[in-house]
Formats: structure tokens, sequence, C-alpha cells
């Protein structure tokens, strides 16, 4: 595998129906890290802490072998697993509804100033810059005619959307899961609305996955929250 060739998606009707099973990738994999993110609620704070130990060893353990798709699928689980992890943890760190909603909104809009020109200097435009690193810290999924597994989200989106689930025990009570996926379900949605609409236009550099859900998520626990 050559891992500084940027993903590709191919072209004309092939690459049509490539862009509708990432859209589909791109939903499934956050919808798992809400669902992990629910499913792992009653694991105490250390058990989450040896996830995320133990992913973060896994990655590290492969950082600097070369990528195939054995390797790459190990990399995905690891990722997807210490973020969902992680996000767990951090809610537990951001225990106010205030704290909570200021670091979610700061972090998506970094996520939205990445990928303008301004936000050049941003870790995330630094991975989106650098192929090998960003298949490395991606959950990555294998598209029909691609030799290779595309990175759908990165461990950094992956993070978010479980401390958007996590983080709504706190904002909504009873109803804390539910908020926090229909943002994620929604927010993809209009994501991928916009991912198929410019995906073909030479300009187009991807989408800051977190904004969206970040957003609706706020939006809600402003108007819905305890």
């Amino acid at each position: 595998m050559d891992e500084n060739r940027r993903p590709e998606v191919g072209l004309g009707q092939r690459r049509s129906k490539r862009l509708a099973w990432i859209s589909l990738h791109i939903l499934g994999v956050s919808l798992a890290a809400a669902l992990l993110s629910i499913a792992a609620s009653p694991i105490p704070p250390v058990g989450l802490a040896i996830v995320v130990v133990v992913s973060a060893g896994a990655v590290l353990w492969m950082w600097g072998r070369g990528l195939d798709r054995r390797r790459l699928s190990l990399l995905s689980v690891a990722n997807l697993l210490g973020g969902a992890a992680a996000g767990m943890l951090a809610a537990q760190w951001l225990p106010t509804a205030g704290s909570l909603l200021s670091f979610l909104a700061g972090f998506a809009i970094m996520d939205l100033v990445s990928f303008t020109r301004l936000g050049r200097w941003t870790l995330n435009a630094y991975l989106m810059g650098r192929a090998p690193i960003l298949r490395r810290l991606s959950v990555s999924l294998p598209l029909p005619g691609l030799p290779d597994p595309y990175p759908v989200l990165g461990v950094g989106d992956v993070f978010c959307y479980s401390l958007l689930v996590a983080g709504g025990r706190g904002v909504f009570g009873g109803f804390w899961p539910w908020p926090a996926v229909g943002a994620i379900v929604v927010g993809q949605a209009l994501n991928i609305g916009y991912f198929l609409l410019f995906a073909r236009r030479p300009w187009f550099r991807g989408f800051p996955a977190t904004f969206m859900p970040v957003i609706l998520f706020v939006l809600a626990a402003i108007f819905g929250g305890n």
C-alpha cells in the first residue's frame, strides 16, 4: 500500500456509487460511536482508562509498521474503541452543562476553522495534509472497487460523538442518550447532503464532521435541557 497516496473515491458512475457508500459509512460509524457510549455507560472510569491506554498502545505499536488491510482494520477498531472511551471519560471531567457545552462549542469551531484558509495552522489541517498519519488515526472501511480501506472518520470525530452522548446525561436527565443521538443523526444527514452536493467540485476538501451535530446538540440543550 502506498501510504502517501491521498484517499480517492474514483470518477464518473463509480464515483457516484462510492460517494453513496462513503455516506453510509459516515452515518454507520457515527452511530457506532454513539451506541458504544450508551452500551458502555456502566463501565467505571478505571475501565474506560484501560480501554484508552490499550487502544493508544495498539496504535503506537503499529505506527512504524507498513499498512495493509489487516493493520488498517486493527487500527480502525482501536481508534473506534479508544475514541469512544476517551469521550466518555471527558464527559466525567466536564460535569456541568456549562463546561460541557463550552468545550463542545470550542471543539466544533476549531473543526470548522480547520477547513478554511485561516485554519491552516490547526492540528486537524496538518493531519488532513498527511495521508500516512490520517490513515493511522481514522476508522477506515472498504469501498467497492478501491484496493485500500477508505478513512471515513477520525478518532477525534468518534471522541466528539461519544462525548455528546455521555455528556447528555447531565444535560437531559432521564432522556440523556436520545437528544444526542438525534443531533448526531440529523447533523450527519446535513453533512452528507453537503458532501454529496459538493464532493465533485475541485475546491472540495472535506467537511467538519462534528460541527453540525454539536450545534444541534447545543441548541437542544439550550431549549430543552434541564
